[in-house]
C-alpha cells in the first residue's frame, strides 16, 4: 500500500498510488467527509489525521468501524482471533485499533492457488480500480507494480493492464501531431503490449467561438468490437458560455463522421494487432477538425 507524500504528484508514475489526503485543507475537507458520510456529518469533530486515514480505508474498500457498536466489535475481534491482554474488557477505542491494524496486517499467500478465472477477475477489478478514482484517467504510465511480483503473474496480468486501464494522452502546449512519438511512453511501449489497449481519451481539444476558447473538450474511445464508442468525456467551460450542451451535441455528432468510421477501422481489426502507435496522430487530427468544424458551424 502506497500513499501520494509529496506536494507534485509525477502522473506519468504514480498513478497507481493512493491519495494520502495529505494536502487536505480545510476547503476539501468537507469534501472528503462527504465521500466519506455522504449522509452523516458526525465525523466533522474528528481531527484531519483521523479523517485522512478514514479516506485511505475508503479508498482501499475496507469497512469503517466508526459507527459500529461495541458489541458488534467485540464480536468482530473474537471471530478473527484478537484477543486483549487486559482482564478488563476493551473499549470501543482499542477494538477498532485492534481491528483496523488486523486489516492493514491481513494478509494472503495462496493467490496462486486460485482458479485461474478467479484470478482474472481480480486483475480486472484491481485496474478498473485505476480508472474509478477520484483522479480520473491518468497520463500514461509505467506497468503497475502487480506485473513485476513474479513471471507468472506478469504473463497472466500484463495483458489486462493494457486491456481494461484507460490510458489518457494530451499533447503539449501547440506542439504538432507529430510531436506524439516523443511520449515517453509511446516510445517504450512494445508494440505488442500497446496493440492490447482497448479505451483510450484524448484531451485537450479547443472548442472555439470567434478565436476565443470557450471549452475545453477531452474525448474518450473504446476499441472494444461490442461497444465501439467516439464522444465527449468531458467539457469544461472557461466562460460563461450558455450554448454548452448545443455545442457538445455538435461535436458528437461530428465525432460520428470519420473519426468514428477511423476507430472501427481499428477496432476491426484482426487478433491483438489493433492499435498502433501511428495510429495516435492521426486520431488526434480526425478529432481536432471535428471539433474545429463543429465551432465554425456555430459561428
Amino acid at each position: 500500500m502506497v500513499h501520494f507524500q509529496h506536494e507534485f504528484k509525477t502522473l506519468s508514475c504514480d498513478y497507481w498510488k493512493l491519495d494520502s489526503g495529505t494536502r487536505t485543507t480545510k476547503n476539501t475537507k468537507d469534501q472528503i467527509l462527504e465521500v466519506l458520510t455522504p449522509n452523516d456529518q458526525y465525523l466533522k469533530s474528528r481531527s484531519i489525521a483521523r479523517i485522512r486515514e478514514l479516506y485511505v480505508r475508503h479508498q482501499r474498500g475496507l469497512i469503517s468501524y466508526e459507527k459500529v457498536t461495541v458489541r458488534e466489535l467485540r464480536s468482530f475481534a473474537m471471530q478473527r482471533g484478537l484477543t486483549s491482554t487486559s482482564t478488563a474488557k476493551p473499549t470501543k477505542a482499542i477494538l477498532k485499533a485492534q481491528l483496523e491494524q488486523a486489516d492493514d496486517d491481513a494478509t494472503f499467500d495462496r493467490f496462486s492457488d486460485l482458479p485461474p478465472e478467479l484470478r482474472q477477475q481480480i486483475y480486472k477489478q484491481y485496474f478498473a480500480s485505476f480508472n474509478n478514482s477520484p483522479r480520473g484517467a491518468s497520463e500514461p504510465g509505467g506497468q503497475p507494480p502487480i506485473t513485476l511480483v513474479s513471471k507468472q503473474i506478469r504473463l497472466e496480468a500484463l495483458p489486462l493492464f493494457y486491456s481494461c486501464y484507460r490510458f489518457r494522452f494530451s499533447p503539449i502546449g501547440r506542439s504538432t501531431a507529430n510531436l506524439w512519438y516523443n511520449k515517453l511512453f509511446v516510445r517504450s511501449t512494445l508494440v505488442d503490449n500497446f496493440a492490447r489497449i482497448r479505451f483510450l481519451e484524448l484531451s485537450r481539444f479547443r472548442y472555439e467561438h470567434h478565436y476565443h476558447t470557450l471549452l475545453w473538450i477531452s474525448i474518450s474511445i473504446s476499441l472494444n468490437d461490442d461497444e465501439c464508442s467516439t464522444k465527449i468525456s468531458e467539457a469544461i467551460c472557461l466562460r460563461g458560455f450558455e450554448n454548452m450542451k448545443a455545442a457538445v451535441d455538435r461535436v458528437n455528432g461530428l465525432l460520428m463522421l470519420e473519426p468514428h468510421s477511423f476507430v472501427r477501422s481499428i477496432a476491426a481489426r484482426e487478433g491483438w494487432r489493433k492499435l498502433q502507435k501511428n495510429d495516435l496522430p492521426v486520431l488526434h487530427k480526425l478529432l481536432k477538425d471535428a471539433v474545429q468544424r463543429a465551432s465554425r458551424q456555430a459561428a
